[in-house]
């Protein structure tokens, strides 16, 4: 089989054309102040009458991401951002999440999620469990106030807490919604 691959070029244009789709009341956060591409590649992918999700795998990777949050001089560089997931004859979903950004930060999060799914086959949060190994090393804290202002809507600033840069190690463990 030839793997499935989809690329799109998000352009600053596309964002603010995304942003007034959506009918958010909020501007955007952030804008992109340059075009960036996003690889999504499934090495085999079949659709049957019922999707059975018990074995699937693929690879998202983005090559670069230039934002400037909305009233602000700086820019911020985010790149080689790939998410990698597994999950193989309803065994546990494997996942990992991988980034650098400009200068020197770097971002690495592996973890495995056991029980998606219950015994008659329904998603269920009540059984689901995981495993995460989260490391962030001077890591731009203005990327996740961008973000969490434009996914949670939320006006949070971190920044002014924890300063310019994130460094931090997690581990947890998480057993039917309780960890």
């Amino acid at each position: 089989h030839k793997p499935s691959t989809l690329q799109w070029t998000l352009t600053p244009e596309t964002l603010s054309l995304l942003s007034e789709m959506s009918n958010l009341d909020t501007t955007p956060a952030f804008s992109l102040t340059a075009p960036s591409t996003l690889d999504i590649t499934l090495p085999h992918i079949t659709l049957p009458h019922n999707i059975d999700l018990s074995s699937i795998q693929g690879v998202i990777h983005l090559n670069s991401l230039s934002m400037q949050e909305r009233g602000g001089a700086d820019t911020l560089n985010l790149g080689q951002l790939q998410r990698a997931f597994q999950q193989k004859n309803k065994g546990p979903l494997k996942f990992t999440l991988k980034g650098k950004s400009a200068p020197s930060g770097e971002l690495n999060l592996q973890g495995t999620l056991h029980h998606l799914v219950d015994t008659q086959g329904n998603f269920s949060l009540n059984e689901i469990s995981t495993d995460l190994d989260l490391e962030i090393r001077h890591f731009p804290t203005p990327f996740v106030d961008l973000f969490s202002r434009s996914f949670l809507q939320k006006d949070l600033q971190l920044t002014t807490l924890l300063g310019n840069v994130i460094n931090a190690t997690l581990k947890a463990q998480v057993e039917g919604c309780c960890g």
